[in-house]
């Protein structure tokens, strides 16, 4: 009971899920890449919205999650983080 008053009140924290995706263009020499979305999207992305500054190791493929804002020129990706606990990239 005092779980729903708290949500009642909205005490409770919501965490909201990142977006997925995977990487299907890298662009080194431009600092830059494309995320494919489940649905097909293209998010943009630059070199340091990469978490960790994992760019570099980055390969087409690679599973990421990111939050997704309205850039300029179309939606962009921020925070992209390769997806897994422990990941390691070749």
């Amino acid at each position: 009971m005092e779980d729903l008053e708290r949500r009642q009140r909205s005490q409770v924290k919501t965490h909201e899920v990142q977006a997925h995706g995977r990487i299907s263009r890298l662009i080194p020499a431009e600092d830059f890449g494309i995320i494919e979305t489940p649905e097909g999207r293209e998010i943009y992305f630059h070199r340091h919205s990469v978490v960790n500054s994992d760019f570099d190791r980055l390969t087409v493929g690679t599973a990421v999650r990111f939050a997704e804002e309205m850039g300029e020129e179309g939606p962009q990706a921020s925070s992209v983080r390769v997806e897994g606990k422990h990941h390691l990239i070749g």
